[in-house]
């Protein structure tokens, strides 16, 4: 369980230390049960929860992804969004850190794609994919100005820091 967790992106302690009734499903005869917001019920369930605000496919894979199950409850794609892998519309290279900045705060999502063809960055905004060089982003990192949302085996988000949101200004 250890090694899945640092493999999605989680912090040593957190993956140490976070125990793997809460972050993951429990088996409960025979459906899983999860736990969130200091309950737990099986994902169908939560599904029709109030607190849901993505279909039961959408959390099933949110969950797969490794997120937690309050962020799974949330998380779904911007209507009519791609993931960046088919997204076409393409403007240019970002090499400004503040213009990178700002339109992550204007709506824009940071995206790094690790996949066997494709390697790129992209900051989508306003569903136009600009791409950000390797070093802009370890710069963006470095700083703590992003920090990783969620990812997959090929897919990472990346959102603003409270640093990033005041460097934005």
């Amino acid at each position: 369980m250890f090694q899945r967790r640092i493999q999605h992106g989680w912090p040593n302690e957190s993956a140490l230390t976070t125990p793997v009734a809460s972050a993951r499903a429990k088996q409960d005869g025979n459906a899983l049960s999860y736990e969130a917001f200091g309950e737990e019920k099986p994902l169908r369930e939560w599904a029709q929860d109030e607190r849901c605000q993505v279909s039961e496919m959408t959390l099933r894979k949110n969950l797969q992804s490794g997120m937690t199950v309050e962020a799974a409850l949330e998380y779904r794609r911007k209507p009519g969004r791609h993931f960046i892998g088919s997204h076409d519309e393409f403007t240019g290279e970002i090499s400004d850190a503040k213009a990178a900045l700002r339109m992550m705060t204007d709506g824009g999502e940071l995206w790094v794609y690790d996949g066997s063809d494709l390697n790129r960055i992209s900051l989508i905004h306003h569903d136009i994919r600009h791409t950000i060089s390797r070093d802009l982003f370890q710069e963006l990192s470095a700083q703590n100005l992003i920090a990783k949302n969620f990812e997959t085996d090929t897919i990472k988000n990346f959102e603003l820091t409270p640093q990033g949101r005041a460097a934005a200004r």
